[in-house]
């Protein structure tokens, strides 16, 4: 089947925009097959490494560091700068604290409702018994 390239232009924006080829395919109406094989030739499929290509990367990363010790002022620097970099953010422990009491609070008042619903559906069952 021929698509158009409104089609097809559609299909290569949705993909960039992470969409499985699944879901496209229920949008579109084109096959996942057709959407893998615009995919490969707009060249948005990943690549693998083989493994020895990885290692020989990692080799070169290696090779200009070999016998190079780091001066001992240097290495503190780094420490110093590993903690900084670790030490929580207060602000962004502030923000998710508040975003775990907002979900707690939301989850309570759910429960709250679900038990109001359950005593209304106890109260229906029990009414239509009773005539």
């Amino acid at each position: 089947m021929a698509y158009s390239e409104e089609v097809k232009k559609e299909v290569l924006e949705l993909l960039q925009q992470k969409i499985p080829a699944k879901k496209i395919e229920e949008l579109t109406g084109v096959s996942v097959p057709t959407i893998n094989k615009w995919k490969k030739e707009a060249g948005l499929t990943k690549t693998r490494k083989s493994k020895e290509e990885k290692n020989a990367e990692l080799q070169e990363e290696l090779e200009p560091n070999q016998g190079v010790y780091p001066d001992k002022e240097e290495t503190k620097q780094e420490e110093q700068s590993d903690v900084e970099a670790t030490e929580p953010n207060l602000e962004e422990t502030f923000l998710v604290e508040k975003r775990r009491a907002e979900l707690i609070e939301r989850l309570e008042r759910a429960k709250q409702n679900n038990d109001r619903l359950e005593s209304i559906r106890n109260f229906r069952t029990a009414f239509r018994n009773r005539a």
